[in-house]
């Protein structure tokens, strides 16, 4: 399709509330129980939402991430050695399986590596001094 990256596709989910219940709802983790929807998310490397599948609040992103990956519309040829990025919640060797023709990677670099601390100056603190 004109205007998608699709050689960098990148699947999360969200949980969120569902006051009014519905047949996907489920007790949610993070709300003491109450009613909750997670959605797994495709899309391509602009932000673009390609898919989505909803589920329970108490479901695993690994368990979703198969029927996310067929939740892709057909785009037409795409295009090889793409990469489809996934967070930690999810299983790489379940991506590849479900994806052979595409890599697979975990987290971003900038949340993978923690911060560096910065080296001390001689002569100067962070605590206050009277003046």
């Amino acid at each position: 399709m004109i205007g998608l990256d699709l050689g960098n596709l990148a699947v999360d989910g969200c949980t969120t509330k569902a006051p009014c219940g519905g047949q996907t709802a489920g007790p949610s983790p993070v709300d003491r129980g109450k009613q909750g929807l997670k959605r797994s998310m495709v899309t391509d490397a602009r932000g673009i939402p390609l898919g989505a599948v909803p589920a329970p609040a108490n479901r695993n992103d690994h368990t979703l991430l198969g029927a996310t990956l067929d939740a892709l519309p057909p785009l037409g040829p795409l295009p090889t050695g793409g990469t489809v990025h996934l967070d930690r919640g999810d299983d790489i060797r379940r991506c590849a399986t479900s994806w052979p023709h595409a890599a697979c990677t975990r987290g971003s670099p900038s949340v993978a590596s923690p911060p560096r601390s910065r080296p001390a100056i001689a002569g100067s603190s962070s605590v206050p001094t009277r003046g």
